[in-house]
C-alpha cells in the first residue's frame, strides 16, 4: 500500500501486510461475514491503533509487547473509498 500524503520530500514509505477489517451483518435468519477484497489503486483509509495491536489479532485479550503508540506498525484498513 502506497500512502498518498507527503510529509517531506521524499515518497512515502509503502506499508506492507496491513490487516483489514471485514463486515459481519445478519440478513434475515442467516449470518454473513465477508472478507474484503482490494485491487491496485484502490483508495483506501488506514488508522494506525493507539496500541501494538499483534496479540490481539487472535481475539484474546493480551498486553502488548512493547510500549509503542499510533505506528505504521499497528495500521489497519477501514474500508475502500468509492
Amino acid at each position: 500500500m502506497q500512502p498518498l500524503i507527503r510529509t517531506g520530500d521524499d515518497e512515502p514509505a509503502v506499508i506492507q501486510n496491513v490487516p483489514a477489517l471485514g463486515r459481519k451483518r445478519k440478513v434475515g435468519v442467516e449470518i454473513e461475514t465477508e472478507k474484503p477484497f482490494y485491487e491496485k489503486g484502490d483508495i483506501v483509509l488506514v488508522v494506525c491503533a493507539d496500541r501494538e495491536i499483534k496479540n490481539v489479532l487472535g481475539g484474546k485479550v493480551a498486553a502488548p509487547d512493547s510500549s509503542r503508540t499510533h505506528d505504521i506498525n499497528d495500521a489497519v484498513i477501514v474500508g475502500v473509498f468509492v
